[in-house]
């Protein structure tokens, strides 16, 4: 038998092989070192050899490798000490790697509970992180197929393909919003001109022209206005005509050049206000060509001038009445209506909510007058003016109809793919929306200017964060059709909220719905493409509602006026108005107690 020779261990070798227990003791006591435990065994070169092989094969735990090391070296002592040659343990032993093997698997069957449950739990989660990666992968295959940008502009400019070039005034509007734009009339004085002119006179000054009268020192700007603006005035009366605008939206890199420059007030042929070139695609995430070229994105600018427009008519109503000119105060009222007609041919419900309030403007403005000077007027001119308020449609139901069949089905399209599972690139137009659009985070970076702040944004918003994210939000956000039914749920409450009498309406809010959606957290997410996007659907209702009601008090004012001068006395109530003054008796839609009745058109 021959003796190993083995050197004395190093320093760093024991340091290696001592446990931290021992470390922390003071004891440099090397008892892991396996290596050196068969180094300095009794046992000739082959049975070592044979023991180092089998004791690394197992990989085990040092610990566990110094026991298999002593177990192996006891083994072939006893078989030495019997009378064996030092080959014949070797050959007898077997297959190093299969002993290895089943040494390996007894050794960690005896481990502890607590190994084999974070065994398990690292499988487990092993799992859970492949089929996340799977999943990641699947949703990222598919693609929303949204409409196209010349889809949605045929959608929305559907209603005005039947309308005949003849009853079209944009043609003719765009004239005059030329002479507008280059004569720039302001309708209200702005606040360093109302602080001058108060200092000046010593008293208030209002701030729109329309809101003067002849006792205020500041009048004679009211005049001028519609002096200096008389001729484009005049021409803006006539236009109005025309029953319908005709007026085609579409994306600003695609509207006619002159449309263009008229529609967003810059100045004809200026190069230095070109029309904008169309977005280079190509360059753009997916992501981002959702958002920009999404119905939410359509521009909208005339609304904007026919509001402009109907201040400016507003100006002129008044002043005609101080003039004693009723017939063109009528003229105005009937324009303004025009107006508001004008705005809400694309059913769009901001086009409608605008439509509501260019009406408001000539209700209000015309009960101000009325009240003032009843006597100015003669009984035709009343019952003209009846018939222009009894004909106004003032309503924004079909524009809540397109909310949900134009605005949010498209929006749902770029959210998910068409197998109606959410996709990493709908999941990122969600989040960032108002950063496409607006250029802008939807949070405010400037709160936390710091690098790791602008670090930690860039990855969080980067392509691949939500592609990792994409498996998790479609288990925490509804999938298309629990959110479809979820909308056409709340369509069925906001119709029949709608039928109701204001009174009604300010009790019973639709919108509780929505905000039962955002109680928790969980169903704030689970719902987060409606709490998030959808508007106030209630406010949209209530706002007409309103006005129908005042519309319908200076109605019954009117008639109450023509039924005074006819027998020199005022009624005992609208019964007596009927029906030769009034077609009917009015509710007072503010009596709660009402029942539902469909909106006045």
């Amino acid at each position: 038998m021959n003796r190993s020779k083995s050197q004395p261990p190093t320093l760093m070798r024991k340091l290696r092989t001592t446990p931290l227990l021992d470390l922390i003791r003071g004891r440099l006591s090397g008892r892991l070192d396996w290596r050196g435990l068969i180094e300095r065994c009794d046992l000739p070169e082959p049975c070592r050899g044979i023991v180092l092989e089998v004791t690394r094969r197992t990989r085990l735990w040092r610990h566990e490798r110094y026991e298999v090391a002593g177990e192996l070296i006891a083994h072939f002592g006893d078989g030495l000490e019997a009378g064996a040659t030092a080959e014949t343990p070797v050959e007898r032993f077997g297959d190093a790697r299969q002993t290895a093997r089943l040494i390996r698997r007894a050794k960690v069957r005896g481990r502890s509970a607590v190994y084999h449950a974070r065994v398990w739990t690292g499988r487990g989660l092993g799992a859970v992180v492949v089929g996340y990666v799977l999943a990641a992968v699947w949703l990222s295959i598919g693609e929303p197929e949204p409409m196209s940008v010349d889809e949605i502009i045929a959608k929305i400019n559907a209603p005005l393909t039947s309308i005949p070039d003849d009853q079209r005034a944009w043609p003719e509007l765009k004239a005059i919003l030329i002479a507008v734009t280059a004569a720039s009339p302001e309708t209200a004085f702005t606040d360093d001109r109302r602080d001058e002119l108060e200092a000046q006179f010593g008293t208030q000054i209002p701030k729109h022209l329309a809101e003067l009268t002849p006792n205020n020192p500041a009048w004679s700007h009211a005049e001028n206005f519609t002096h200096d603006h008389a001729s484009m005035i005049q021409q803006l009366i006539e236009v109005t005509r025309h029953p319908h605008l005709g007026f085609h939206i579409d994306f600003f890199y695609r509207m006619h050049t002159e449309d263009y420059q008229v529609i967003t007030n810059t100045p004809i042929g200026d190069p230095l206000y070109p029309q904008p070139p169309e977005d280079d695609w190509e360059s753009m995430t997916t992501a981002e060509k959702l958002a920009k070229q999404s119905t939410i994105n359509t521009p909208l600018p005339h609304l904007g001038w026919l509001r402009r427009l109907a201040r400016i008519l507003e100006v002129e109503m008044v002043v005609a009445h101080q003039r004693g000119e009723s017939a063109r105060v009528l003229h105005c009222l009937s324009a303004i209506s025009r107006l508001g007609d004008w705005a809400s041919e694309q059913p769009l419900l901001i086009s409608c909510l605008v439509d509501v309030s260019i009406k408001k403007i000539a209700i209000k403005r015309l009960g101000r007058l009325l009240q003032h000077r009843p006597d100015m007027y003669v009984n035709s001119d009343l019952a003209y003016a009846a018939h222009r308020l009894a004909s106004m449609r003032i309503s924004v139901s079909e524009g809540i109809d397109s909310e949900f069949s134009i605005w949010f089905e498209d929006m749902l399209d770029r959210i998910y793919n068409q197998d109606g599972q959410l996709s990493d690139e709908g999941l990122e137009f969600l989040f960032r929306l108002d950063t496409f659009l607006n250029g802008e985070p939807i949070d405010d970076r400037n709160t936390a200017p710091t690098w790791f702040h602008d670090k930690f944004f860039e990855i969080a918003t980067s392509r691949w964060s939500f592609r990792l994210a994409t498996p998790l939000a479609a288990v925490l956000i509804a999938d298309r059709q629990a959110l479809t039914n979820q909308i056409e749920k709340l369509f069925l409450e906001i119709t029949d909220y709608g039928d109701m009498p204001l009174g009604q309406m300010i009790r019973s809010d639709p919108d509780n719905l929505i905000e039962d959606m955002a109680s928790t957290t969980w169903t704030g997410l689970y719902y987060f493409p409606i709490v998030a996007y959808l508007p106030a659907i209630s406010a949209a209702h209530r706002t007409p509602a309103g006005l129908r009601s005042a519309r319908d008090a200076l109605l019954i004012a009117i008639a109450a006026e023509l039924y005074r001068r006819e027998h020199n006395t005022w009624p005992a109530d609208q019964q007596a108005l009927v029906p030769k003054y009034l077609p009917k008796a009015f509710a007072d839609e503010s009596d709660e107690h009402l029942a539902p009745t469909p909106p006045a058109c």
